[in-house]
């Protein structure tokens, strides 16, 4: 995906997360049943949203690792 960032990913679930959120709370203020299938959506969404930021900090460790590996060969041809 060009243009698009692991970061912009996981805002825009994370928005995706609270609009669901709120739609849920929304039904239940107006006396229209909350449907287990919109709760089922709700904790889809927040297991993807766990997913990704597990990711994104697995990818941050990984790229740290990385360049402390580079810093190091690089001292060592100097």
């Amino acid at each position: 995906m060009p243009d698009y960032s692991l970061d912009l990913l996981i805002a825009d679930v994370a928005i995706l997360h609270e609009v669901i959120g709120v739609a849920i709370e929304s039904f239940g203020e107006i006396g229209i049943d909350q449907s287990d299938e919109k709760c089922a959506l709700h904790r889809r969404v927040d297991a993807l949203l766990n997913v990704a930021e597990n990711f994104s900090q697995q990818i941050a460790a990984r790229a740290e690792r990385d360049i402390r590996s580079l810093r190091a060969e690089m001292k060592g041809r100097a």
